[in-house]
């Protein structure tokens, strides 16, 4: 299980121990192409965008670079219903923000199709503090994820 950055690690560990890892819950998690897909929308969502120093010990992929990983295995994605309001970034404009909400979007959809058994699932009542708004929604995934698991074993 992975929240947020922790999305990319758990993602980055599967792909480098895969027979440690029967199965993945994203929890509104970052996606490694974000950086410059948000740079593309404004620059001043993050200064450090293109720094080669911060996306490498962040896990985030340079300029242009697509991720390349698929793992078929049990994987939910569980994305916040609430969308991340103008007063959260006052320099983005709120047709910037709208974009940044769709991109957010587009990298849970991305995440969840790196599996043929992958689902998303749009968690309402719940912001990116998931883990404290609707942490039954976290279990429910993550015990979704343990009887896929168990039934494909039988």
């Amino acid at each position: 299980v992975g929240a947020s950055a922790g999305g990319i690690q758990i993602r980055l560990y599967q792909q480098q121990h895969p027979r440690e890892v029967a199965g993945l819950v994203f929890v509104d998690s970052a996606h490694e192409e974000m950086e410059w897909r948000d740079a593309a929308i404004s620059t001043q969502f993050d200064p450090d965008w293109n720094n080669p120093a911060i996306l490498q010990q962040n896990g985030f992929l340079a300029d242009h670079q697509r991720l390349a990983w698929h793992a078929d295995i049990p994987l939910i994605v569980l994305e916040r219903a609430e969308k991340v309001p103008p007063s959260a970034f006052p320099n983005l404009t709120p047709q910037q923000i709208d974009a940044i909400n769709a991109a957010w979007h587009d990298y849970q959809v991305d995440l969840a199709s790196r599996s043929k058994y992958g689902q998303l699932r749009v968690v309402n009542g719940s912001g990116h503090r998931m883990h404290q708004q609707r942490p039954d929604a976290i279990a429910d995934a993550i015990d979704d994820v343990v009887k896929q698991i168990r039934s494909a074993s039988h």
